[in-house]
């Protein structure tokens, strides 16, 4: 499957199947197979389900609420740096994180060879989710080529480092 923007260009792909482990309901004429969140990486298939009601075209995807709503109040204790979303993708991407204090937060792109690319947030930041978004450009705001990024959350006591693919 692949999705398109308005301009023709790819924004995400997936390839799923139609035998456990990915949901089997959705085969035929059953429910929609839909994604629990949408910052969660789509090629997994426990990160798929399968809908309540066969579909919800120009709702909100039933899974979704229901994976809000099962997560309410629950917070992580400790850092952490969640897949961005879409991967690969091709104009924008979100980065999403949770930190469980205030406090000194840098998140950064970087090249295959380690080069720092851009600075998306170096700031203290109170505790909390935040999302971020990386336009696929560099410091002095000119886009990149398509590729493998390296993004880094660094905070005094935490480092994390993802992957993601650049599409264009």
């Amino acid at each position: 499957m692949r999705l398109f923007d308005s301009q023709g260009n790819l924004v995400d792909s997936l390839t799923y199947g139609i035998q456990s482990p990915w949901p089997t309901e959705p085969n035929g004429n059953g429910p929609t197979l839909a994604l629990k969140d949408p910052y969660s990486d789509n090629s997994l298939p426990d990160n798929w389900a399968a809908s309540a009601n066969h579909g919800t075209p120009g709702e909100i995807n039933d899974v979704y609420n229901e994976f809000i709503e099962s997560n309410a109040g629950k917070f992580p204790e400790s850092y952490t740096l969640y897949q961005n979303y879409p991967n690969p993708f091709n104009i924008q991407t979100m980065i999403k994180f949770f930190s469980p204090k205030e406090g000194y937060v840098s998140l950064k792109v970087f090249n295959l060879l380690g080069k720092e690319i851009e600075t998306v947030i170096d700031e203290k930041l109170t505790a909390g989710e935040h999302n971020f978004s990386w336009d696929g450009k560099d410091k002095k705001g000119n886009p990149v080529g398509s590729g493998l990024y390296f993004y880094t959350l660094d905070s005094p006591d935490f480092h994390q480092i993802k992957k993601m693919v650049l599409i264009r």
